[in-house]
């Protein structure tokens, strides 16, 4: 069985802050399985264009109100999510799971 990558552990923390799953108008499966397909480094080498994907997704579905972290039109909330699902994603290599 393959382990979760920085992608799955980003949608599951997107998930737990606003309570969204994915829906048939975004792009969250296809970021999530970029995200999946290389080592948990490449998320934070492409930190910008994740939290780019993740900022559209964010103010068109309204993620802002569901999960008060920030201002809008800042980036940290978003930055420490993809910091966070690339922890996970290395935790789960590390432990062999």
């Amino acid at each position: 069985m393959s382990r979760p990558g920085a992608g799955t552990h980003l949608h599951a923390i997107i998930k737990k802050y606003t309570g969204d799953d994915y829906s048939p108008t975004c792009n969250c499966r296809a970021l999530v399985k970029q995200m999946n397909k290389h080592p948990p480094q490449w998320s934070l080498d492409n930190m910008q264009k994740v939290v780019r994907e993740m900022r559209s997704e964010a103010t068109r579905r309204h993620w802002w109100a569901k999960f008060a972290l920030a201002l809008p039109g800042t980036t940290a909330p978003l930055r420490w999510m993809v910091r966070e699902a690339v922890k996970l994603a290395l935790a789960d290599i590390t432990s062999g799971q």
